[in-house]
């Protein structure tokens, strides 16, 4: 994760130059501290959702604009309509961001390596970015890839529940085999593989968190 505060740290900092700000003036334009400010652009502290919030409204850019790192040849992206999966060269954390929600930091297996020009992960990080499970057949060396929702629909038709919830984020529960259900107006967990019962259907709501290695 270090190495990602880092970058982050510069284009902060990169942006606050571009608009002809002291470290002071922005410090004052969102209420921290200017010792605040020189520790996030030196990677001293680790930022708050809420403090980057308003350093975008600061800098007059949307917030997924803060992880914009096209100009730092250490950074690549991954991403579709809910998010965005940022990898740095020789880290072992990748940042996920879903629009102007809260943002994750998560662990895989290996750091992020540089080859010919190119980042490259690992198996592991592949499956966290693109949100997809691998099979491989050695005897047949055949690797097949299912993504979230082609196997959130396979358990959900096998087990006879149609109803499931339709969050993004609840949806990659699958990928520790469980199903987020609704029956009756209310929330449930079963096991993917088997259908058995986690949490019974009695709650107004449950919220799948993926696991992120802190």
């Amino acid at each position: 994760m270090e190495d990602l505060l880092i970058i982050l740290g510069k284009r902060i900092s990169d942006l606050r130059n571009r608009r002809g700000l002291t470290q002071e003036k922005l410090a004052e334009m969102i209420n921290y501290s200017t010792n605040h400010i020189a520790k996030l652009e030196s990677a001293r502290t680790n930022p708050s959702f809420d403090l980057l919030v308003n350093l975008a409204k600061a800098f007059n850019i949307e917030l997924m604009e803060l992880f914009n790192f096209n100009e730092y040849q250490e950074v690549d992206y991954v991403k579709n309509e809910f998010e965005t999966a940022m990898f740095t060269l020789d880290s072992d954390t990748m940042i996920k961001t879903r629009g102007d929600s809260d943002y994750d930091y998560i662990k895989i297996d290996e750091k992020v390596f540089e080859k010919d020009g190119e980042l490259y992960t690992t198996i592991e990080g592949i499956k966290k970015a693109f949100n997809v499970e691998f099979i491989y057949d050695q005897a047949k060396n055949n690797i097949e890839i299912y993504t979230m929702d082609y196997l959130l629909k396979y358990y959900t038709t096998s087990l006879g529940y149609e109803n499931y919830s339709q969050e993004f984020t609840d949806k990659k529960s699958i990928f520790e085999n469980m199903i987020i259900i609704q029956k009756n107006g209310y929330y449930g967990v079963i096991e993917a593989s088997t259908g058995k019962s986690i949490l019974e259907p009695k709650y107004d709501n449950i919220t799948y968190l993926p696991e992120t290695g802190d």
